[in-house]
């Protein structure tokens, strides 16, 4: 953290090019390997499907995810975990691989397990991008239209959140002198 303090432009400068950089290697990278299967075995999308539409759900659930990072980042300094994945990050990816629908339809997963899946973002961000692209739905759908309003609702918690408690961090491990690695 202190080579991000030299730094002429600061932290959140160092962050949000970290980010820009993330999210341009994952498209190119997600864009070689979507062409690589549309020129092999093909993709089947709906005929009326709207891909723009599900590219801005894309980009709601990505800011919702870079919030949770954020505040998972900030535990860094408010609770000094300097080894290990901290809670946020941790609980985050458990709920998301069991219970939001990535690995398994949500049809299938034990009933109560279910309510776990609608506390993170991959949930409402998958259905409403399968909706779209498979189904060929569009904002006029009722199921497609609540998953965009709550997935915004989280992307702007998430996002408000997260900064908050990293600048609270940074500042606290300022003041406290626990900004380095080693603890």
């Amino acid at each position: 953290m202190e080579a991000y303090h030299l730094a002429s432009y600061g932290i959140w400068a160092h962050v949000l090019g970290r980010l820009a950089w993330q999210l341009s290697y994952a498209l190119a990278a997600q864009s070689l390997v979507v062409g690589v299967i549309a020129s092999t075995v093909g993709i089947d999308i709906a005929q009326d499907a709207n891909p723009l539409l599900a590219a801005g759900i894309f980009l709601l659930f990505v800011l919702a995810c870079f919030g949770l990072g954020l505040a998972g980042a900030a535990m860094f300094f408010l609770l000094e975990i300097k080894e290990g994945a901290e809670l946020i990050t941790w609980s985050t990816t458990v709920v998301a691989r069991v219970a939001s629908g990535v690995y398994y339809p949500l049809a299938i997963i034990p009933f109560w397990l279910r309510p776990l899946g609608y506390l993170v973002p991959r949930t409402y961000a998958l259905r409403a991008i399968r909706l779209i692209l498979l189904d060929g739905r569009g904002l006029s759908d009722d199921r497609v239209a609540r998953d965009i309003i709550i997935l915004a609702l989280y992307a702007l918690g998430a996002m408000i959140i997260g900064v908050w408690l990293l600048s609270r961090g940074i500042r606290r491990g300022g003041r406290l002198g626990g900004l380095s690695v080693v603890g």
